[in-house]
């Protein structure tokens, strides 16, 4: 009769020893997991500098997407002055090619010396 107390006293060492193995298998997880958590951890604050850099990145872009946009806005409004200019410019060119052929032939004339 003694053996079933034997085999019952084998057989709690042996969960004994089970559970010992998955306590060093949980602990090893636990360790693994906690560097893990420090990895994300140094992640999550390289992530959240690279957003504030790109944050200031495009505050820079919109600053100067602003000012491409006034430039814009100040060639529109001079495009109708500089077409006037050119209606009135057109017809006096050959006006003045034509001033320059007659200065050219006047007797002493600055541009006849050369």
């Amino acid at each position: 009769m003694r053996r079933p107390g034997i085999l019952r006293r084998i057989k709690v060492l042996e969960d004994i020893a089970e559970l010992r193995r998955s306590a060093q298998l949980i602990a090893e997880n636990i360790a693994a997991l906690s560097e893990s958590a420090a990895g994300i951890n140094r992640h999550a604050g390289m992530i959240a500098k690279e957003i504030t850099t790109l944050t200031e990145a495009a505050a820079g872009i919109d600053a100067s997407a602003e000012k491409i946009a006034e430039g814009a806005h100040s060639i529109a409004a001079t495009l109708p002055r500089i077409q006037r200019l050119a209606e009135v410019v057109d017809p006096l060119e050959s006006t003045v090619a034509r001033l320059g052929w007659v200065v050219d032939r006047i007797p002493g004339g600055k541009r006849n010396q050369s």
